[in-house]
């Protein structure tokens, strides 16, 4: 499904299959020719193929998650389900965690925003202490 203000549906490649692919693409194709003609007749085609590929698309989940299931009962797959949780973690973090942000000359740099002096530092660098000393 796209989201509104997209024009492409975001593949998501553990389930994006040839059989899921030809199901959507039949959708659409239905769903150009209904927006055409408007026949009521056009319009039922469509439904069933939006049924059908919402079916395929359910299945192809599930066999996804059904294999990954499978590994992670395995010995190997304990190694996995940390890997996943990590995974995971990273996706929720707040992007204000970054500490390193590429600069526009290609290198990196620590600061988020310009630093900026204190107000004793900028009257010091206005007024020089030789002249206070006076």
């Amino acid at each position: 499904m796209t989201k509104p203000g997209t024009s492409r549906i975001k593949k998501e490649t553990w389930w994006w299959t040839n059989e899921v692919e030809a199901d959507i693409k039949s959708k659409k194709e239905a769903f150009k020719q209904w927006r055409q003609t408007r026949i009521q007749q056009d319009k039922d085609v469509y439904n069933l193929r939006k049924k059908e590929a919402k079916i395929q698309i359910a299945k192809a989940k599930q066999e996804h998650f059904e294999d990954l299931y499978r590994r992670l009962e395995t010995r190997q797959g304990e190694s996995e389900i940390y890997r996943i949780a990590k995974t995971r973690h990273a996706k929720t973090r707040d992007i204000g965690n970054v500490r390193i942000v590429k600069a526009a000359d290609g290198g990196s740099t620590t600061k988020r925003y310009p630093q900026r002096n204190s107000p004793i530092q900028e009257f010091l660098e206005e007024h020089p202490t030789s002249d206070l000393c006076l």
